[in-house]
Protein backbone atom coordinates (compact mmCIF):
# COMPACT_ATOMS: atom_id res chain seq x y z
CA UNK A 1 0.00 0.00 0.00
CA UNK A 2 2.91 2.35 1.15
CA UNK A 3 4.40 1.83 -2.10
CA UNK A 4 1.86 2.53 -4.69
CA UNK A 5 0.99 5.83 -2.26
CA UNK A 6 4.81 6.62 -3.41
CA UNK A 7 4.52 5.58 -6.71
CA UNK A 8 0.99 7.72 -6.91
CA UNK A 9 2.92 10.20 -5.16
CA UNK A 10 5.79 10.79 -7.55
CA UNK A 11 3.21 11.10 -11.19
CA UNK A 12 1.13 13.25 -9.15
CA UNK A 13 2.62 16.04 -7.70
CA UNK A 14 3.49 19.52 -9.43
CA UNK A 15 7.13 20.32 -10.63
CA UNK A 16 6.74 24.22 -10.82
CA UNK A 17 7.85 26.22 -7.82
CA UNK A 18 5.69 29.06 -7.88
CA UNK A 19 2.91 28.63 -5.62
CA UNK A 20 -0.26 29.37 -7.67
CA UNK A 21 1.06 27.50 -10.82
CA UNK A 22 2.13 24.14 -8.48
CA UNK A 23 -1.96 24.31 -7.08
CA UNK A 24 -2.73 24.17 -10.71
CA UNK A 25 -0.81 21.44 -12.00
CA UNK A 26 -1.65 19.74 -9.29
CA UNK A 27 -5.16 19.68 -9.94
CA UNK A 28 -4.90 19.34 -13.68
CA UNK A 29 -2.86 16.09 -12.89
CA UNK A 30 -5.87 14.92 -10.89
CA UNK A 31 -8.12 15.84 -13.22
CA UNK A 32 -6.19 13.83 -15.72
CA UNK A 33 -5.53 10.75 -13.87
CA UNK A 34 -9.31 10.25 -13.31
CA UNK A 35 -10.23 10.82 -16.67
CA UNK A 36 -7.48 7.98 -17.90
CA UNK A 37 -8.80 5.53 -15.03
CA UNK A 38 -12.68 6.44 -16.52
CA UNK A 39 -11.35 5.83 -20.05
CA UNK A 40 -9.28 2.95 -19.46
CA UNK A 41 -12.66 1.51 -17.62
CA UNK A 42 -14.83 2.26 -20.22
CA UNK A 43 -12.12 0.43 -23.03
CA UNK A 44 -12.35 -2.76 -20.38
CA UNK A 45 -16.48 -2.52 -20.54
CA UNK A 46 -16.40 -1.88 -24.12
CA UNK A 47 -14.20 -4.47 -24.61
CA UNK A 48 -16.68 -7.15 -22.13
CA UNK A 49 -19.48 -5.87 -24.31
CA UNK A 50 -18.39 -6.26 -27.32
CA UNK A 51 -17.31 -10.06 -27.21
CA UNK A 52 -21.18 -10.36 -25.51
CA UNK A 53 -23.19 -8.38 -28.06
CA UNK A 54 -23.52 -8.42 -31.93
CA UNK A 55 -20.59 -6.63 -32.88
CA UNK A 56 -23.06 -4.39 -35.24
CA UNK A 57 -25.90 -4.14 -32.36
CA UNK A 58 -23.14 -2.59 -30.00
CA UNK A 59 -21.70 -0.25 -32.01
CA UNK A 60 -24.89 1.51 -32.46
CA UNK A 61 -25.38 1.60 -28.88
CA UNK A 62 -22.31 2.58 -27.65
CA UNK A 63 -18.92 4.38 -28.34
CA UNK A 64 -16.66 1.90 -30.45
CA UNK A 65 -13.91 0.30 -28.74
CA UNK A 66 -11.26 1.69 -30.95
CA UNK A 67 -12.95 5.72 -30.00
CA UNK A 68 -12.50 4.87 -26.42
CA UNK A 69 -8.96 3.76 -26.45
CA UNK A 70 -8.10 6.77 -29.38
CA UNK A 71 -10.15 8.94 -26.34
CA UNK A 72 -7.77 7.23 -23.58
CA UNK A 73 -4.78 7.75 -25.44
CA UNK A 74 -5.56 11.41 -25.66
CA UNK A 75 -5.30 11.37 -22.43
CA UNK A 76 -2.42 10.04 -21.49
CA UNK A 77 -0.81 12.24 -23.98
CA UNK A 78 -2.22 15.47 -22.03
CA UNK A 79 -1.02 14.09 -18.76
CA UNK A 80 2.83 13.49 -20.51
CA UNK A 81 2.20 17.44 -21.50
CA UNK A 82 1.26 18.56 -18.18
CA UNK A 83 4.55 16.61 -16.48
CA UNK A 84 6.54 18.32 -19.00
CA UNK A 85 6.22 21.32 -17.54
CA UNK A 86 2.77 22.41 -19.79
CA UNK A 87 0.45 22.23 -17.72
CA UNK A 88 -1.60 25.36 -18.92
CA UNK A 89 -2.25 23.84 -22.40
CA UNK A 90 -3.09 20.40 -21.30
CA UNK A 91 -5.89 22.65 -18.71
CA UNK A 92 -7.00 24.08 -21.96
CA UNK A 93 -7.04 20.78 -23.97
CA UNK A 94 -8.69 18.44 -21.26
CA UNK A 95 -11.50 21.41 -20.77
CA UNK A 96 -11.85 21.40 -25.23
CA UNK A 97 -11.76 17.48 -25.14
CA UNK A 98 -14.62 17.14 -22.03
CA UNK A 99 -16.62 20.08 -24.01
CA UNK A 100 -16.46 17.58 -27.41
CA UNK A 101 -17.10 14.44 -25.95
CA UNK A 102 -20.23 15.92 -24.45
CA UNK A 103 -21.56 17.29 -27.84
CA UNK A 104 -20.71 14.19 -29.35
CA UNK A 105 -22.88 12.27 -27.30
CA UNK A 106 -25.27 15.24 -27.48
CA UNK A 107 -25.33 14.82 -31.49
CA UNK A 108 -25.40 11.26 -31.73
CA UNK A 109 -27.81 10.41 -28.46
CA UNK A 110 -29.85 13.53 -27.81
CA UNK A 111 -29.67 16.70 -25.93
CA UNK A 112 -31.68 14.57 -23.03
CA UNK A 113 -28.45 11.95 -23.00
CA UNK A 114 -27.75 11.73 -19.23
CA UNK A 115 -24.34 10.75 -19.73
CA UNK A 116 -23.72 14.02 -22.32
CA UNK A 117 -25.57 15.97 -19.79
CA UNK A 118 -23.20 15.25 -17.11
CA UNK A 119 -20.01 15.26 -19.45
CA UNK A 120 -21.18 19.44 -19.81
CA UNK A 121 -21.61 19.97 -15.85
CA UNK A 122 -18.02 18.09 -15.69
CA UNK A 123 -16.80 21.22 -18.44
CA UNK A 124 -18.03 23.66 -16.58
CA UNK A 125 -16.83 22.52 -13.35
CA UNK A 126 -13.17 22.00 -14.75
CA UNK A 127 -13.27 25.00 -16.49
CA UNK A 128 -13.86 26.99 -13.06
CA UNK A 129 -11.55 25.21 -11.54
CA UNK A 130 -8.39 25.16 -13.78
CA UNK A 131 -8.85 28.19 -15.80
CA UNK A 132 -10.43 30.64 -13.49
CA UNK A 133 -14.81 31.45 -13.49
CA UNK A 134 -14.73 34.59 -16.38
CA UNK A 135 -13.90 31.32 -18.29
CA UNK A 136 -16.01 29.01 -16.71
CA UNK A 137 -18.92 31.68 -17.72
CA UNK A 138 -17.45 31.27 -21.03
CA UNK A 139 -17.76 27.81 -21.18
CA UNK A 140 -21.33 27.52 -19.75
CA UNK A 141 -22.18 30.08 -22.45
CA UNK A 142 -21.13 27.64 -25.28
CA UNK A 143 -22.72 24.52 -23.32
CA UNK A 144 -25.78 25.98 -23.05
CA UNK A 145 -25.96 27.58 -26.68
CA UNK A 146 -24.96 24.04 -27.99
CA UNK A 147 -27.27 21.93 -25.85
CA UNK A 148 -29.75 24.86 -27.23
CA UNK A 149 -29.19 24.50 -31.13
CA UNK A 150 -28.55 20.42 -30.58
CA UNK A 151 -32.30 20.99 -28.54
CA UNK A 152 -33.62 23.23 -31.53
CA UNK A 153 -32.71 20.85 -34.15
CA UNK A 154 -33.67 17.73 -32.69
CA UNK A 155 -37.41 18.93 -32.02
CA UNK A 156 -37.72 20.47 -35.89
CA UNK A 157 -36.84 17.00 -37.04
CA UNK A 158 -33.14 18.68 -38.70
CA UNK A 159 -31.16 16.37 -36.87
CA UNK A 160 -31.83 12.78 -36.33
CA UNK A 161 -30.71 11.32 -33.31
CA UNK A 162 -30.66 7.76 -32.24
CA UNK A 163 -33.21 6.79 -29.12
CA UNK A 164 -33.16 3.34 -28.99
CA UNK A 165 -31.25 4.03 -25.79
CA UNK A 166 -34.36 4.75 -24.55
CA UNK A 167 -36.16 1.38 -25.05
CA UNK A 168 -32.99 -0.47 -23.85
CA UNK A 169 -32.98 -1.86 -20.14
CA UNK A 170 -30.35 0.00 -18.10
CA UNK A 171 -27.38 -2.51 -17.94
CA UNK A 172 -24.33 -2.66 -15.16
CA UNK A 173 -22.18 -1.19 -17.70
CA UNK A 174 -24.02 2.04 -17.77
CA UNK A 175 -24.53 1.96 -13.99
CA UNK A 176 -20.39 1.87 -14.14
CA UNK A 177 -19.89 4.81 -16.58
CA UNK A 178 -22.33 6.94 -14.09
CA UNK A 179 -20.88 6.32 -11.03
CA UNK A 180 -17.14 6.82 -12.62
CA UNK A 181 -18.90 10.23 -14.30
CA UNK A 182 -19.67 10.89 -10.68
CA UNK A 183 -16.08 9.92 -9.41
CA UNK A 184 -14.80 12.64 -11.49
CA UNK A 185 -17.04 15.21 -10.43
CA UNK A 186 -16.74 14.92 -6.75
CA UNK A 187 -13.02 14.43 -7.82
CA UNK A 188 -13.42 17.90 -9.25
CA UNK A 189 -15.30 19.20 -6.77
CA UNK A 190 -13.09 17.90 -3.63
CA UNK A 191 -10.01 19.55 -5.50
CA UNK A 192 -11.84 23.14 -5.46
CA UNK A 193 -13.14 22.83 -1.90
CA UNK A 194 -9.65 21.90 -0.42
CA UNK A 195 -7.98 24.29 -2.44
CA UNK A 196 -10.22 27.30 -1.33
CA UNK A 197 -9.39 25.72 2.61
CA UNK A 198 -5.76 25.62 1.80
CA UNK A 199 -5.99 29.25 0.36
CA UNK A 200 -8.38 30.26 3.11
CA UNK A 201 -6.04 28.99 5.85
CA UNK A 202 -3.18 30.62 3.93
CA UNK A 203 -4.65 33.87 3.59
CA UNK A 204 -5.46 33.85 7.29
CA UNK A 205 -1.80 32.53 8.58
CA UNK A 206 -0.82 35.75 6.24
CA UNK A 207 -3.32 38.23 8.52
CA UNK A 208 -1.57 36.79 11.70
CA UNK A 209 1.96 37.19 10.15
CA UNK A 210 0.34 40.95 8.86
CA UNK A 211 -1.01 41.41 12.45
CA UNK A 212 2.15 40.61 14.21
CA UNK A 213 4.51 42.16 12.18
CA UNK A 214 1.70 45.59 12.61
CA UNK A 215 2.09 45.15 16.21
CA UNK A 216 6.09 44.26 16.22
CA UNK A 217 6.39 47.70 14.13
CA UNK A 218 3.79 49.83 16.57
CA UNK A 219 6.24 48.32 18.70
CA UNK A 220 9.66 49.70 17.05
CA UNK A 221 8.02 52.81 16.45
CA UNK A 222 7.17 53.13 19.77
CA UNK A 223 10.12 52.22 20.99
CA UNK A 224 11.73 54.49 18.17
CA UNK A 225 9.42 57.41 19.34
CA UNK A 226 10.71 56.91 23.19
CA UNK A 227 14.19 56.64 22.04
CA UNK A 228 13.96 59.93 20.61
CA UNK A 229 12.23 61.88 23.79
CA UNK A 230 14.70 60.35 25.85
CA UNK A 231 17.05 61.93 23.99
CA UNK A 232 15.46 65.06 23.08
CA UNK A 233 14.93 65.57 26.90
CA UNK A 234 18.66 64.55 27.50
CA UNK A 235 19.32 67.60 25.56
CA UNK A 236 16.85 69.56 27.39
CA UNK A 237 18.05 68.73 30.49
CA UNK A 238 21.94 68.98 29.61
CA UNK A 239 20.55 73.19 28.24
CA UNK A 240 18.72 72.91 31.68
CA UNK A 241 21.89 71.99 33.82
CA UNK A 242 23.45 75.43 32.61
CA UNK A 243 20.25 77.18 34.12
CA UNK A 244 20.77 75.65 36.98
CA UNK A 245 24.60 76.51 37.19
CA UNK A 246 23.48 80.30 36.23
CA UNK A 247 21.18 80.31 38.86
CA UNK A 248 23.43 78.89 41.66
CA UNK A 249 26.33 80.74 40.43
CA UNK A 250 24.17 83.95 40.85
CA UNK A 251 23.53 83.19 44.30
CA UNK A 252 27.38 82.67 45.27
CA UNK A 253 28.16 85.95 42.94
CA UNK A 254 26.19 87.85 45.57
CA UNK A 255 27.67 85.99 48.54
CA UNK A 256 31.03 86.60 47.05
CA UNK A 257 30.12 90.72 46.35
CA UNK A 258 29.51 91.13 49.94
CA UNK A 259 32.49 90.76 51.15
CA UNK A 260 34.35 92.14 48.60
CA UNK A 261 32.27 95.10 49.05
CA UNK A 262 33.25 95.31 52.13
CA UNK A 263 36.81 94.93 51.81
CA UNK A 264 36.88 97.70 49.30
CA UNK A 265 35.17 100.00 51.31
CA UNK A 266 37.57 99.38 54.53
CA UNK A 267 40.70 99.14 52.42
CA UNK A 268 39.29 103.08 51.09
CA UNK A 269 39.03 104.12 54.83
CA UNK A 270 42.51 102.63 55.60
CA UNK A 271 43.92 104.89 52.65
CA UNK A 272 42.16 107.91 54.00
CA UNK A 273 42.90 107.98 57.17
CA UNK A 274 45.24 104.23 58.12
CA UNK A 275 45.78 106.44 61.66
CA UNK A 276 42.72 106.42 62.84
CA UNK A 277 41.32 103.22 64.56
CA UNK A 278 43.62 101.08 63.02
CA UNK A 279 43.17 98.18 65.30
CA UNK A 280 40.01 98.02 64.73
CA UNK A 281 39.95 98.19 60.95
CA UNK A 282 42.76 95.76 61.18
CA UNK A 283 39.93 93.50 62.42
CA UNK A 284 37.43 94.27 60.12
CA UNK A 285 39.59 94.05 56.70
CA UNK A 286 40.64 90.70 58.30
CA UNK A 287 37.33 89.50 58.50
CA UNK A 288 36.41 90.61 55.66
CA UNK A 289 39.37 88.84 53.84
CA UNK A 290 38.62 85.38 55.19
CA UNK A 291 34.82 85.92 54.55
CA UNK A 292 35.95 86.80 50.69
CA UNK A 293 38.63 83.71 50.27
CA UNK A 294 35.77 81.28 51.76
CA UNK A 295 33.36 82.20 49.51
CA UNK A 296 36.28 81.83 46.47
CA UNK A 297 36.97 78.52 47.55
CA UNK A 298 33.72 77.34 48.09
CA UNK A 299 32.49 79.23 44.55
CA UNK A 300 35.75 77.09 43.17
CA UNK A 301 35.10 73.55 44.75
CA UNK A 302 30.92 74.45 43.54
CA UNK A 303 32.05 75.34 39.70
CA UNK A 304 34.09 72.09 39.12
CA UNK A 305 31.34 69.93 41.01
CA UNK A 306 29.43 71.99 38.37
CA UNK A 307 31.69 71.25 35.39
CA UNK A 308 31.61 67.47 36.10
CA UNK A 309 27.89 67.57 36.51
CA UNK A 310 27.36 69.04 32.81
CA UNK A 311 29.63 66.81 31.23
CA UNK A 312 27.58 64.08 32.89
CA UNK A 313 30.75 62.99 35.07
CA UNK A 314 29.52 61.45 37.99
CA UNK A 315 31.07 62.28 40.92
CA UNK A 316 30.08 60.18 44.12
CA UNK A 317 31.28 61.49 47.63
CA UNK A 318 30.39 61.42 51.36
CA UNK A 319 28.40 64.60 51.43
CA UNK A 320 26.53 66.42 54.41
CA UNK A 321 22.55 66.67 53.58
CA UNK A 322 22.54 69.49 56.29
CA UNK A 323 25.09 71.27 54.73
CA UNK A 324 24.04 70.90 51.34
CA UNK A 325 20.36 71.97 51.92
CA UNK A 326 21.62 75.59 53.68
CA UNK A 327 23.95 76.27 51.10
CA UNK A 328 21.36 76.01 48.54
CA UNK A 329 18.98 78.09 51.48
CA UNK A 330 21.82 80.50 51.33
CA UNK A 331 22.51 80.81 47.50
CA UNK A 332 18.64 80.91 46.45
CA UNK A 333 17.87 83.28 49.11
CA UNK A 334 17.57 86.50 47.37
CA UNK A 335 16.22 84.84 44.60
CA UNK A 336 13.63 84.69 47.90
CA UNK A 337 13.46 87.60 48.75
CA UNK A 338 12.86 89.01 45.24
CA UNK A 339 9.71 87.22 45.35
CA UNK A 340 8.78 88.39 49.08
CA UNK A 341 9.14 84.14 49.94
CA UNK A 342 10.35 82.91 53.23
CA UNK A 343 12.41 80.61 53.52
CA UNK A 344 12.42 78.41 56.59
CA UNK A 345 14.57 75.35 56.99
CA UNK A 346 14.78 72.78 59.76
CA UNK A 347 16.95 69.77 59.35
CA UNK A 348 18.36 67.21 61.52
CA UNK A 349 21.91 67.41 61.57
CA UNK A 350 25.26 64.68 60.77
CA UNK A 351 23.09 63.13 58.26
CA UNK A 352 25.03 62.35 55.45
CA UNK A 353 25.55 60.23 52.55
CA UNK A 354 26.86 58.64 49.65
CA UNK A 355 26.14 59.85 46.32
CA UNK A 356 26.60 63.50 43.53
CA UNK A 357 26.14 66.29 45.74
CA UNK A 358 26.19 68.58 42.81
CA UNK A 359 23.13 66.23 41.39
CA UNK A 360 21.28 66.69 45.12
CA UNK A 361 22.09 70.63 44.90
CA UNK A 362 20.12 70.72 41.16
CA UNK A 363 16.88 68.45 43.10
CA UNK A 364 17.06 70.86 45.62
CA UNK A 365 17.35 74.12 43.56
CA UNK A 366 14.81 72.85 41.32
CA UNK A 367 12.17 71.85 44.05
CA UNK A 368 12.87 75.23 46.36
CA UNK A 369 12.79 77.58 42.50
CA UNK A 370 9.23 75.92 42.08
CA UNK A 371 8.31 76.41 45.29
CA UNK A 372 9.28 79.91 45.31
CA UNK A 373 8.11 80.64 41.69
CA UNK A 374 4.53 79.29 42.57
CA UNK A 375 3.42 82.33 44.59
CA UNK A 376 1.59 84.87 42.43
CA UNK A 377 3.24 88.13 41.61
CA UNK A 378 4.44 90.34 44.53
CA UNK A 379 0.98 92.98 45.89
CA UNK A 380 1.45 95.18 47.61
CA UNK A 381 -1.18 94.70 50.27
CA UNK A 382 0.21 91.29 50.76
CA UNK A 383 2.11 90.13 53.74
CA UNK A 384 5.31 88.25 53.23
CA UNK A 385 4.27 85.88 56.23
CA UNK A 386 1.84 84.44 53.85
CA UNK A 387 4.40 83.45 51.36
CA UNK A 388 6.30 80.74 53.15
CA UNK A 389 8.42 77.83 51.82
CA UNK A 390 9.27 75.10 54.33
CA UNK A 391 12.12 72.89 54.32
CA UNK A 392 12.89 69.50 56.11
CA UNK A 393 15.18 66.69 56.78
CA UNK A 394 15.06 64.08 59.11
CA UNK A 395 16.31 60.30 58.74
CA UNK A 396 14.19 57.66 60.28
CA UNK A 397 16.58 53.92 60.20
CA UNK A 398 18.57 53.54 57.03
CA UNK A 399 15.80 55.76 55.43
CA UNK A 400 15.80 59.39 54.21
CA UNK A 401 13.53 62.03 53.99
CA UNK A 402 13.29 65.29 52.58
CA UNK A 403 10.54 67.76 52.50
CA UNK A 404 9.67 70.72 50.35
CA UNK A 405 6.35 72.28 51.03
CA UNK A 406 5.10 76.06 50.32
CA UNK A 407 2.16 77.80 51.12
CA UNK A 408 1.31 78.81 47.15
CA UNK A 409 -2.10 78.43 45.65
CA UNK A 410 -1.61 74.31 45.32
CA UNK A 411 -2.09 71.79 42.02
CA UNK A 412 -4.81 70.84 40.37
CA UNK A 413 -5.95 67.02 40.12
CA UNK A 414 -5.88 67.30 36.30
CA UNK A 415 -2.24 69.13 36.85
CA UNK A 416 -1.20 66.89 39.44
CA UNK A 417 -1.36 63.75 37.08
CA UNK A 418 0.80 65.26 34.29
CA UNK A 419 3.30 67.12 36.81
CA UNK A 420 6.37 64.95 35.89
CA UNK A 421 6.06 64.82 32.36
CA UNK A 422 8.40 66.14 30.00
CA UNK A 423 7.32 69.82 28.68
CA UNK A 424 4.60 69.99 30.84
CA UNK A 425 4.15 72.92 32.62
CA UNK A 426 1.89 74.82 35.20
CA UNK A 427 3.76 78.48 34.74
CA UNK A 428 3.49 79.16 31.00
CA UNK A 429 6.30 78.14 28.50
CA UNK A 430 7.38 82.00 28.81
CA UNK A 431 8.47 80.87 32.54
CA UNK A 432 9.80 77.63 31.68
CA UNK A 433 10.04 74.32 29.50
CA UNK A 434 8.35 72.08 31.68
CA UNK A 435 11.57 69.66 32.42
CA UNK A 436 12.32 70.39 35.64
CA UNK A 437 10.38 68.16 37.54
CA UNK A 438 10.81 65.71 34.78
CA UNK A 439 14.70 65.48 35.81
CA UNK A 440 14.50 66.01 39.38
CA UNK A 441 12.17 62.77 39.58
CA UNK A 442 15.09 61.31 37.30
CA UNK A 443 17.49 62.18 39.26
CA UNK A 444 15.84 60.83 42.67
CA UNK A 445 15.34 57.99 41.06
CA UNK A 446 18.67 57.38 39.14
CA UNK A 447 21.47 58.68 41.54
CA UNK A 448 20.13 57.81 44.68
CA UNK A 449 17.71 54.91 43.73
CA UNK A 450 14.54 56.93 45.52
CA UNK A 451 11.47 58.71 45.01
CA UNK A 452 9.68 61.77 44.61
CA UNK A 453 5.94 62.53 45.39
CA UNK A 454 3.46 65.39 45.38
CA UNK A 455 0.65 66.09 47.60
CA UNK A 456 -1.06 69.42 46.75
CA UNK A 457 -4.56 71.10 47.75
CA UNK A 458 -5.77 74.06 45.67
CA UNK A 459 -5.23 77.06 48.09
CA UNK A 460 -3.43 76.00 50.77
CA UNK A 461 0.18 74.94 49.31
CA UNK A 462 1.87 71.84 48.09
CA UNK A 463 4.51 69.62 49.19
CA UNK A 464 7.18 67.37 47.80
CA UNK A 465 8.69 64.60 49.62
CA UNK A 466 11.97 62.66 48.76
CA UNK A 467 12.40 59.47 49.84
CA UNK A 468 15.86 57.89 49.40
CA UNK A 469 18.34 55.08 51.17
CA UNK A 470 21.71 56.14 53.15
CA UNK A 471 24.41 55.05 51.12
CA UNK A 472 27.71 54.24 53.03
CA UNK A 473 30.95 54.38 50.56
CA UNK A 474 32.46 50.64 50.47
CA UNK A 475 35.14 49.48 52.88
CA UNK A 476 37.53 49.47 49.65
CA UNK A 477 36.79 53.44 49.51
CA UNK A 478 37.32 53.31 53.29
CA UNK A 479 40.94 51.49 53.59
CA UNK A 480 42.42 53.89 51.43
Amino acid sequence: MKTLYHFLQNRLLPKSTDEDSRRREFIVNIILAVFILLLGTASLLNLYDSFIDDAKVYAQDALSLWLVIAIFFVFVGFYVLSRMGHFKIASYACIVSVYLLATYLTYRWGVDLPTGILFYVLTIVIAGILIDTSFAFVITTLCAFTILLFGYFQYGQLMIVDHAWKQEAWSIADSIMIVLIYTVIVTVSWLSNREIERSLRRARRSEAELREERDLLEVRVQERTEELKRAELERMSQAYRFVEFGRIAGGIFHDLVNPLTALSLNIESIAASHNTHEAQLGGDLAEDVARARTATTHMRGLMESMRRHIAQEGHSEIFSLSETIRDVVQTLKTYAQDHAVVLSVEVEEGVTTMGDRVAFTQVLTNLLSNAIESFPEVMESREHSERNVYISLTKEGEQIQVTVRDTGPGISEEDQAHIFDPFFSTKGYSHGLGIGLSVTKRIVEKEFSGTLTLSSDVGKGTTFTIYFPQREPPLSSLSH
